[in-house]
């Protein structure tokens, strides 16, 4: 057997040979084991920052500072669209006391849906101002975008504004819009359209216009929500009850209002538009006890009923 110059048989020297690569993978392992230990993350400075790339920056938007304003944050803040989405509703907290939020002035859609919600505020006109009289309007698509809102100057003279309830005050409506163009406005956007409202021919009423029936979705009328309140449901009550949100808490909110019943047609819509169906859907009608004697003289006595008939 060949022996190598240190004595060591070939053999031994294979076996040497494999046993340092088992060696090698050990610490090829314990190695790989070190380098995947959790790292404390590196605080960066503001200077440090500046040097950094903008486009690294703008994709880690956390922060291991705690005891000041992240850097980042304020980077994030600046990303954000100048005209972010805010939702409709602030839901209520678990103490009930807050409310809807107050937002910005709407500014005015044109994606008109084919569904739309309207609803009026009113003032009183004529003895104790008992009558209604239109003093807003609003209208807004499925999507609660606002399509329509102005403060409209009435036809007659004005004897309670009803501030309390309707938010109106005389220096709203000297720069309201005409009856007649709030008028063509809104007949323009519901025409051929579903209309959502609550109790809404009181809306149509001071509007002095007409819809369709079949085109009427009416939230006060709608038979799921009368069962959850005897008598008519109010519109603040089915919000606060199915959408978690307080509304008329104080001055009303055209707007406001046209929002929370789209909101509650929109979640019902497909149980509300499957009942409508239903109810239209054509019964068999009962004979009448004429009719059955007449079909069986025919069939059993034919020769006497023609006889009758000449």
């Amino acid at each position: 057997m060949a022996k190598s110059k240190r004595g060591v048989s070939l053999k031994d020297d294979k076996k040497l040979s494999e046993v340092q690569k088992t060696q090698l993978k050990a610490k090829e392992r314990v190695n790989k084991m070190k380098s995947h230990q959790r790292i404390p993350p590196k605080l960066v400075t503001p200077d440090e920052q500046k040097h950094e790339n903008p486009k690294e920056q703008s994709m880690n938007f956390a922060s291991s500072e705690k005891s000041k304003p992240s850097q980042n944050w304020l980077l994030f803040k600046t990303i954000l669209a100048k005209d972010p989405v805010k939702p409709h509703f602030k839901k209520l907290n678990k103490s009930g006391k807050a409310g809807l939020e107050k937002m910005k002035p709407n500014k005015f859609s044109n994606n008109i849906t084919d569904v739309v919600a309207l609803d009026c505020e009113m003032v009183g006109g004529g003895d104790n101002g008992r009558e209604n009289l239109l003093a807003r309007v609003s209208v807004v698509n499925k999507f609660n975008e606002v399509l329509y809102d102005s403060f409209v100057k009435p036809l007659e003279p004005i004897t309670d504004y009803r501030t309390q309830y309707s938010g109106v005050r005389p220096s709203d409506l000297e720069t309201g819009a005409d009856f007649k163009e709030a008028q063509e406005k809104v007949a323009g956007l519901i025409d051929k359209r579903i209309l959502v409202g609550h109790d809404i021919k009181n809306d149509m009423k001071v509007l002095l216009l007409s819809h369709p029936h079949s085109r009427i979705r009416d939230t006060s009328k709608y038979k799921p929500f009368k069962q959850l309140k005897s008598g008519k449901p109010s519109l603040k009550f089915l919000a606060e009850k199915l959408l978690e949100i307080k509304i008329q808490t104080g001055e009303h909110d055209s707007i406001e209002d046209a929002k929370a019943a789209m909101s509650l047609y929109m979640m019902h819509q497909k149980e509300w538009e499957r009942l409508r169906k239903e109810k239209k859907a054509p019964r068999d009608k009962p004979i009448e006890k004429a009719k059955m004697r007449r079909n069986w003289e025919r069939t059993n006595n034919s020769d006497k009923w023609f006889n009758k008939r000449k």
